[in-house]
């Protein structure tokens, strides 16, 4: 796994591979949201789904209009997020 990221706790982990409604349920409650609603000018907190494994990225990033930025490096990340939530570092 990569050093910048980190995996989402066990509870939202199971949820991983369940039908849409159960990993939805199991999103919102932990305060995640949809990516297409992420906003922008705020620091956020970004979660990727790879090889089937959800994981958040261990640094804030802020929302561009054609990508996102690292908040930390002031660097473009090169990732494709499904979720955000409000950082909270």
């Amino acid at each position: 796994m990569h050093s910048a990221v980190q995996a989402i706790p066990q509870r939202m982990q199971v949820l991983v591979g369940s039908s849409t409604s159960r990993w939805s349920e199991g999103c919102w409650a932990m305060g995640w949201q949809p990516i297409d609603t992420a906003p922008y000018g705020r620091e956020l907190h970004l979660s990727v789904i790879e090889h089937g494994e959800v994981h958040a990225l261990a640094f804030p990033c802020w929302r561009l209009d054609n990508g996102w930025l690292n908040c930390l490096t002031n660097k473009r990340v090169s990732v494709d997020p499904t979720h955000w939530r409000n950082w909270e570092g």
